[in-house]
């Protein structure tokens, strides 16, 4: 009773759905499921100088979005036995187990090792890699919670953890994440991700007005390229801005607890 049909062909293990149109992204009275509109943000928030063993560190929620980034170097680069006059740039993008609806692995997965070669592709410009022959500048970023635009969230935050490190730099990278179904939608979240049939992830250094890094899946029309690039342009100096004020605070912030550890160590003894 328990013999195998040999004869008969197994079930596949996976199976694939048909392809079909995908659910548009609903607005209500010209508001998202969030209560935004197509072009607001999500509040962001970003604070420098949060892993006290890393040279520079960063932390940003953008939303639902959660990524911490550490910087560590520059330091030398013993494996390389040439002399080289530029230094180098490692990153690595991880999802932490939790940070998505399904469970993560703990080693990274062939996406994760994309999304890395991104993640360096958008930084390497902005560092003076100049400045540190024959060393090494290792940044790792952490996704939290991912609930969309975990790739731009973890480049804006490894640039702020490089500069946190007192890393030359020619600027400060921010990105940002769009999508496109009839209309664009600024910062999309995972749910407008998963339906939206176009999703673009663009890197800029917004005081020198180039872009670092672009990322689209799906097919743009033609007629709507230049716009949507110079919104996505416009949406990262927002994001600019915000980083530059984050990075500002924290080194106000720095300055103030330096001048009272000089004034308690001026001070008379009694």
């Amino acid at each position: 009773n328990n013999m195998v049909d040999r004869f008969r062909a197994p079930a596949p293990e996976s199976s694939i759905l048909p392809p079909c149109e995908s659910p548009a992204v609903s607005l209500k009275k010209g508001k998202r499921a969030d209560g935004r509109s197509a072009e607001d943000h999500r509040p962001l928030f970003l604070k420098t100088g949060v892993i006290s063993q890393a040279r520079g560190s960063a932390y940003i929620e953008i939303g639902g979005t959660k990524v911490m980034a550490a910087c560590y170097g520059p330091r030398d680069a013993i494996q390389t036995k040439e002399y080289s006059f530029k230094g180098k740039l490692n990153c690595e993008f991880k999802y932490a187990p939790f940070a998505c609806s399904a469970k993560r692995g703990y080693a990274q997965d062939d996406e994760e090792r994309e999304l890395s070669a991104i993640l360096e592709h958008s930084l390497h410009p902005a560092v003076v890699l100049e400045r540190y022959p024959k060393s090494t500048i290792d940044v790792y970023t952490t996704v939290l919670e991912d609930d969309g635009g975990a790739l731009a969230a973890a480049i804006t935050c490894a640039s702020a953890a490089i500069a946190s490190a007192g890393i030359e730099m020619r600027d400060l990278v921010a990105a940002c994440s769009l999508a496109w179904d009839k209309r664009t939608l600024h910062d999309p979240s995972r749910r407008e991700c998963a339906v939206a049939p176009v999703l673009v992830t663009m890197a800029t250094m917004a005081s020198l007005n180039e872009i670092t890094g672009l990322l689209q899946s799906g097919e743009l029309p033609y007629a709507q390229q230049q716009e949507f690039t110079q919104t996505a342009v416009a949406a990262c100096a927002q994001v600019y801005l915000a980083q530059q004020r984050g990075i500002k605070e924290a080194a106000e912030r720095r300055l103030q607890r330096l001048q009272r550890e000089a004034e308690v160590a001026s001070a008379p003894e009694a």
